[in-house]
């Protein structure tokens, strides 16, 4: 019964609204419009945006190259004009070549072009070089156009970019050249390091052994050094020693030469060799005298006296003589002994005399005489040796034989004597005399054979002296032995000054050497460490475009959009079925029935008067979903959904709209027209609403345009994991939800009008 009554409260409410196309033929024609109204907004603005950047080369801008090149590494280069003709093959804008900057600039300011990039002239020096960065100048003009501005600036850098991933591959491959010598080199390097390292070690080993040697050099300085200094003072030592060594030997000589000088002459030691001889012959003369003299005495007393006296004379002979025995030496001179004896003698010669005086005519007359004449001659022979012996000759054997013939000689006067009678005062003297007499003659013999050693000995001395005499160096031969001797000295001090700096140097040397040692020993170290440090590099086998660019970005698109056009459907279809809906409010009078339907239920009623907008915004997405799909050719993984989406979204949006319109009547219209211009900003379907600020982020999950945005998002590109249902269902939730309240609220809204009054807002 209920639902009876519901289909006739819905057809009778639904013909008085189809009264309304006859009362009104341009009700159909805004019917038409209406419903093409969303498409229309969606297939023109999308159709322009659809793929611009496939357009850019219709759009205007300039390029001017002042480039002059550069010449580097004495290859030329000029990057301006490498640039300007590979822009030729495939120009991405219509660039027109302007000579000078400000004709470009000016046709900027102009609006002729977009934008306009300059080549400076020192483009390729600097470029080349990399010591500074070269310029790439763009102009653009955003007042013209913003994006025409971004896609000038984007160029600019995508050209700068090209430049660069160019120059570095040349570069690149430049080094890459470079590098594979290198490797050579590297290995030269290590290998010349390794053996630097073992040179080093040997060095090393080396210096140890040269550091060894220097302590023993040290040290063999050290005991040079301090025998360099008893060496001088040996020397000074010598030199002083020398110098009177030739200061004896010069007086040696002197007196070698004075001793030469004063040695008896050959012809006076012939004299005393004769002498000698003559003192033999009177002393056996004498002897045989005064043994006739013994044999002749009687007792004549007169020669008593002088017999006596001969005694005596040949007593103190004999004295003398054996004192001049006794006395002498090597070193004592007989000189006074001799001259006593020749005076003896004398006094023996004077008693002899007395006596032959005194016996003339008597027997002992003859002896007599022959023995005074014996005793002048030996007293002669004695003066002659006296007078010819040197003060300083030693005559020890000769001497003592004279002695010995004195002794004789007195032996024979007391022979003498004893034949004296006793009553003759000269028996004893004869007795004595004649045994001195006998003495006598033994000692003068053998004066006479030491006389003759004498002088053939004295002739050695005087040979032997005048041969040392000749030998002898001379004075200049002992100045120059005291100059040398002295020069010597100089010399030796010298040397022990030398030896003590140069052990001072070896000591330096041994300290250097410890130094050397140590600096080996690092040396080493650090070429072992360095050749381990080195590398074993090989040549590289790289390309230079990978080294220049060597990252290269590896897309991972999901949820992939075809194009511009594409990305913007969701966004741009959403905000024309909102549109639709609210002109299509426009042509119906959603809040105004003619008054024979008052009785009707509220359901009826709002079903009812929403059936033919709710129809109107159904086509409005049928025909959007079509244009879309075959017009615009955008990609659609299902085409039923894709319809049942739009569609679903078309009827949400009228459902909110009609709640507006039944709570505010007209002001609701506006009011959509305000929530229009909010969602705008707050669907995130031009940017991401995060990049917008605050406000419309809050508001962003509650508008109707978000969820529709989101649900077509999720079924054409597979965003928000293809979880397009769950935004279909916020959608439909919030739609129906508008709905249901109009409903509710439909019985106190409505404005009840007499039928004829009931007439479509659209006036003719």
């Amino acid at each position: 019964m209920m639902f009876k009554k519901f289909g006739s409260d819905y057809r009778q409410v639904l013909k008085e609204e189809l009264k309304l196309f006859g009362k009104e033929k341009k009700l159909y024609a805004a019917m038409v419009l209406i419903t093409i109204i969303p498409t229309i907004y969606s297939a023109t603005y999308l159709s322009s945006v659809w793929d611009p950047y496939s357009q850019t080369k219709n759009l205007p801008a300039g390029i001017v190259n002042l480039d002059q090149g550069t010449v580097f590494e004495g290859e030329k280069y000029n990057l301006g004009e490498d640039t300007l003709a590979e822009i030729r093959k495939d120009p991405p804008f219509k660039f027109t070549e302007f000579r000078t900057t400000e004709e470009a600039q000016a046709a900027v300011k102009k609006g002729d072009i977009y934008f306009m990039v300059e080549l400076p002239k020192n483009l390729s020096e600097k470029a080349i070089a990399g010591k500074a960065q070269a310029d790439l100048n763009v102009t653009v003009s955003e007042g013209s156009s913003y994006l025409a501005a971004t896609l000038g600036k984007r160029f600019t850098s995508e050209l700068a970019r090209e430049l660069n991933g160019k120059l570095s591959e040349k570069r690149w491959e430049a080094t890459l050249k470079k590098l594979g010598t290198s490797a050579d080199d590297i290995k030269k390097l290590k290998d010349a390091a390794s053996k630097l390292a073992d040179g080093a070690e040997q060095l090393e080993d080396g210096t140890r052994k040269l550091l060894n040697g220097t302590d023993k050099l040290d040290s063999g300085l050290a005991k040079a050094s301090s025998g360099g200094k008893a060496l001088t003072s040996g020397a000074t030592t010598l030199t002083s020693g020398v110098t009177k060594l030739t200061s004896g030997v010069g007086q040696l000589s002197s007196g070698i030469h004075t001793l030469a000088g004063k040695t008896p002459a050959q012809s006076k030691l012939k004299a005393l060799q004769d002498g000698a001889v003559k003192v033999k012959e009177g002393n056996s003369k004498l002897a045989s005298g005064l043994k006739q003299m013994s044999d002749s005495v009687t007792a004549d007393y007169a020669l008593y006296a002088p017999m006596q006296q001969s005694a005596k004379g040949a007593a103190q002979l004999a004295a003398a003589l054996k004192q001049m025995s006794d006395q002498v030496t090597p070193e004592n001179p007989l000189y006074d002994p001799i001259q006593q004896s020749a005076k003896g003698a004398d006094q023996l010669s004077k008693g002899l005399k007395q006596i032959s005086g005194q016996a003339a005519g008597s027997a002992l007359s003859a002896s007599l005489t022959q023995s005074s004449t014996s005793a002048q001659q030996l007293s002669e022979g004695l003066a002659q040796i006296a007078a010819k012996t040197p003060a300083q000759n030693p005559l020890d054997a000769p001497l003592g034989q004279s002695s010995g013939s004195a002794q004789q000689l007195s032996e024979g006067l007391a022979r003498m004597a004893a034949q004296v009678p006793e009553k003759n005062p000269l028996d004893a003297p004869l007795e004595q005399l004649s045994k001195g007499s006998s003495d006598l003659s033994s000692g003068s013999g053998s004066l006479s054979s030491g006389v003759t050693t004498l002088t053939t000995g004295m002739q050695q001395i005087s040979d032997a002296l005048k041969l040392m005499d000749s030998k002898t160096p001379s004075k200049g031969d002992l100045g120059k032995l005291d100059t040398g001797i002295k020069t010597l000295r100089d010399r030796t001090a010298e040397l022990s000054s030398g030896l003590a700096q140069l052990k001072d140097g070896a000591d330096q040397v041994k300290a250097g050497n410890t130094d050397l040692l140590t600096g080996a020993r690092k040396l080493a170290k650090g070429a072992r460490e360095l050749a381990s440090k080195i590398p074993d590099v090989q040549k590289p086998d790289a390309k230079a475009e990978f080294l220049a660019v060597s990252f290269e970005v590896k897309e991972n698109t999901i949820n992939k959009v075809a194009n511009n056009g594409s990305a913007f459907a969701p966004y741009f279809m959403s905000l024309s079925l909102w549109m639709g809906a609210l002109l299509t409010s426009f042509i119906f009078r959603l809040r105004v029935l003619p008054e024979n339907v008052k009785g009707a239920g509220r359901f009826s009623k709002v079903l009812a008067k929403s059936t033919l907008p709710f129809v109107a915004v159904l086509i409005q997405g049928l025909l959007l979903a079509l244009t879309m799909r075959l017009g615009l050719r955008l990609s659609v993984p299902n085409p039923a959904l894709f319809y049942g989406i739009l569609l679903l979204g078309s009827i949400s949006m009228f459902g909110v709209i009609i709640l507006l319109i039944m709570v505010l009547g007209d002001a609701g219209r506006m009011f959509a027209m305000i929530l229009l211009v909010l969602q705008l900003a707050s669907a995130g379907g031009a940017y991401p609403v995060e990049l917008s600020p605050g406000l419309f982020q809050s508001l962003h999950q509650y508008l109707p345009i978000t969820d529709l945005v989101k649900a077509l998002r999720a079924f054409l590109f597979g965003a928000y994991d293809s979880n397009w249902g769950l935004y279909v269902g916020r959608m439909l939730l919030l739609g129906g939800g508008a709905f249901l309240i109009a409903v509710l609220l439909a019985g106190r809204m409505y404005k009840y009008v007499p039928e004829k009054e009931y007439t479509p807002p659209i006036e003719a």
